[in-house]
C-alpha cells in the first residue's frame, strides 16, 4: 500500500479524466495538423501502441551502454575509485599511511548475484531543460567517461553509435552538445502518427495502457480544520489530491481518498463546552444530527473568545478534551455534530465528493 501526501505535489490541472475526455473529443474532429496532414477517420481498432515515454528512452540508452562498454569493467573501476577516495580520507585524518588498494584485475565480484549490467539509472535520461535541446537529454557520458578512460564527448560518440539503430524509427539523429550531452528529439512524423493512433483508440483511453501491477494507493487530502474556514492551502491540496486520485484510477489502481477530519486537540474541548452551554441538544446522540449550528466560523470565534477571557471555561475545555479522548458519549456526539456541519461547508466550497473521512487525525 502506498500513501501519497498531497502537499508534496505541484498544482496540476483538475479532474484529469474529464480533460482527457475533452482532448479525445477535440482530436476526433477532422482538423488539420499541418498543411499536408489531416487526421484519418476513426476506425474500430481496439489496440493501439502508446506514445513512447521516458522509460522507453532510458531502456534504449541502457541497451546502448551495455553494447558500447563492458559493465563489469566499469563496475570494478568505480569500486577502485571509491577505495582510493576512502584511502585518501583515512590518510588525511592520520588513520594510516599505507595503501591497501588492489589493482583492478584483483577486484572480485561475488558469485550468485544478479549479473552486472547498465540499467535505467545509469542511462541518466531526463526531460530536456530547454526546448532547443529537444525532448530528452542523456547525461550518461559525463559520469561514465572517467571510468572508461575517455573524454566525455568521445564517450558520447560511442553511445550514440550504439543508440542510433534502437531509436531511429521514432527519433531524429541524436545531437551531441557541449562537453558530451546527448539531446534526443522525436520525429514529427512519429508524433503525428501517434496522435492519430490516440484518436483511433476505441476504448477512449488515448492509447494510455492500464497498469500491469495494480496497487492500493491512499491519497491524503488537505485535512481542513473543523469549524474554521478553508484557506487557499486547503483548496490547493484538495484539488491536487483529487487530480492525482483521478489519474491513478484512470491507470487502473485502487485509490482510497483520505481526509483526516476532527483533530482531538484543545480547540475541540473548547467547542464542545461551548456547545454544552449554547446548543445542549448537540450533546445528545439522538438529537445531535438535527442541530443547526449556523455559521461555524462565528461559533469558533465565540468559543475562542470565552476560552481566552474565562479561566473557568478554559479549565472546562481542557477537561472536555480528556472526556472526548476517553469516549464520553456527550463529547463524542458534539464532536460528530461539528464534523458533520463542517463537511457540509467543505462540500459547498470544494464541489468535490470526497469518498472517505477518517474518524480522527493521526
Amino acid at each position: 500500500m502506498i500513501l501519497i501526501p498531497v502537499y508534496l505535489f505541484v498544482l496540476i490541472s483538475m479532474l484529469t479524466p474529464r480533460i482527457l475526455a475533452f482532448t479525445t473529443r477535440t482530436i476526433n474532429r477532422p482538423r488539420s495538423l499541418s498543411k499536408t496532414t489531416t487526421l484519418k477517420a476513426l476506425s474500430s481498432h481496439t489496440h493501439v501502441t502508446p506514445l513512447k515515454d521516458i522509460e522507453w528512452v532510458r531502456h534504449c540508452v541502457a541497451q546502448a551502454l551495455n553494447k558500447a562498454f563492458d559493465p563489469v569493467s566499469v563496475y570494478k573501476q568505480r569500486s577502485l575509485e571509491k577505495l582510493k577516495k576512502s584511502d585518501k580520507d583515512k590518510k588525511r585524518k592520520g588513520e594510516g599511511n599505507e595503501s591497501n588498494i588492489p589493482p583492478p584485475q584483483e577486484i572480485v565480484i561475488a558469485e550468485g548475484g544478479d549479473p552486472i549490467t547498465f540499467n535505467h539509472a545509469d542511462a541518466m535520461v531526463t526531460l530536456a531543460t530547454k526546448l532547443e535541446f529537444g525532448d530528452y537529454q542523456c547525461n550518461a557520458a559525463m559520469t561514465l567517461a572517467k571510468s572508461v578512460s575517455m573524454a566525455p564527448r568521445d564517450c558520447s560518440v560511442k553511445i550514440v553509435d550504439c543508440l542510433r539503430p534502437l531509436i531511429q524509427d521514432v527519433m531524429e539523429e541524436p545531437e551531441i552538445a557541449g562537453p558530451g550531452f546527448i539531446n534526443l528529439r522525436f520525429k514529427k512524423e512519429y508524433l503525428t502518427e501517434s496522435i492519430e493512433n490516440m484518436a483511433r483508440d476505441a476504448a477512449g483511453r488515448l492509447a494510455t495502457p492500464v497498469a500491469t501491477t495494480k496497487k492500493k494507493i491512499i491519497v491524503d487530502y488537505s485535512s481542513p480544520n473543523i469549524a474554521k474556514e478553508m484557506h487557499v492551502g486547503h483548496l490547493r491540496s484538495t484539488i491536487i489530491g483529487h487530480t492525482l486520485a483521478n489519474v491513478l484510477e484512470f491507470t487502473g489502481h485502487e485509490v482510497i481518498r483520505l481526509n483526516h477530519v476532527g483533530d482531538w486537540g484543545t480547540q475541540f474541548g473548547m467547542l464542545v463546552e461551548h456547545l454544552r452551554d449554547e446548543y445542549p441538544a448537540a450533546l445528545r446522540k439522538e438529537t445531535s444530527g438535527n442541530v443547526e449550528l449556523g455559521d461555524l466560523v462565528l461559533l469558533y470565534k465565540a468559543a475562542k473568545k470565552r476560552f481566552d477571557a474565562d479561566d473557568d471555561f478554559k479549565a472546562r475545555a481542557r477537561k472536555g478534551v480528556v472526556a472526548l479522548q476517553a469516549g464520553d458519549p456527550e463529547a463524542i456526539a458534539a464532536w460528530e455534530s461539528l464534523c458533520s456541519a463542517s463537511r457540509v461547508e467543505y462540500q459547498k466550497v470544494c464541489f468535490i465528493c470526497i469518498s472517505r473521512y477518517s474518524s480522527k487525525s493521526y
